[in-house]
């Protein structure tokens, strides 16, 4: 109720240029599946159910242990990509590791369309076996076919330094408003970025 009424305050102010109270309440939303269990138990169920594989691992849920206050789940050995260790004692190489990072989220992202939206360094880890780990499923993320394929034709265009293409892109996904009709100027912008790139190699 707080946020909402701040940001009724705030839109007043703002004359009502953007929809502050439905993101307040998309906000207290995700806050309130936070701290209820159940959700990041049943994201870590799926996660697991799509994306388990012999390089990947995922923990268990303990489901008869688990409530909405408390999570219980499968414990798993391992360190943090970014912690020494990996190199010193377990002589893991990690660019493997980080270029099976990079394939799992891409297939998340655009081929499932459904990943793990917070995969920092504290929240992957490496197995003693050399697999990759993901924890705490709580911030988890969905994308439906249309976007996925918006965001591949996104890649390809970046990849060929395609401009044109790109700018049309951002506006299909909604980057950019649909009301910008003349598109020029991020095309310029886009044009000069790839010009001071290739300056740069």
């Amino acid at each position: 109720h707080v946020l909402r009424w701040l940001a009724a305050i705030i839109q007043k102010v703002m004359s009502g240029r953007s929809d502050l109270r439905a993101v307040a309440d998309q906000l207290v939303g995700r806050i309130l599946e936070e701290i209820d269990y159940r959700h990041e138990a049943a994201y870590a169920t799926r996660f697991g159910q799509l994306y388990r594989s012999e390089v990947v691992v995922v923990p268990r849920i303990l489901q008869s242990h688990s409530t909405s206050k408390v999570l219980t789940m499968e414990w798993l050995d391992g360190v943090s990509l970014a912690d020494p260790r990996l190199t010193e004692e377990l002589g893991i190489d990690p660019e493997p590791i980080i270029e099976l990072g990079v394939r799992c989220s891409l297939e998340q992202m655009l081929e499932r369309g459904f990943f793990h939206a917070d995969p920092h360094p504290g929240n992957l880890m490496v197995t003693p076996q050399g697999q990759l780990a993901y924890l705490d499923f709580g911030m988890m993320g969905s994308l439906d076919a249309p976007t996925r394929l918006g965001m591949i034709r996104l890649l390809v265009n970046f990849v060929n330094r395609d401009a044109a293409e790109l700018a049309k892109d951002f506006q299909a996904l909604g980057f950019l408003s649909p009301e910008v009709a003349d598109l020029g100027p991020i095309e310029a912008a886009l044009d000069k970025t790839f010009a001071a790139q290739n300056n740069d190699e």
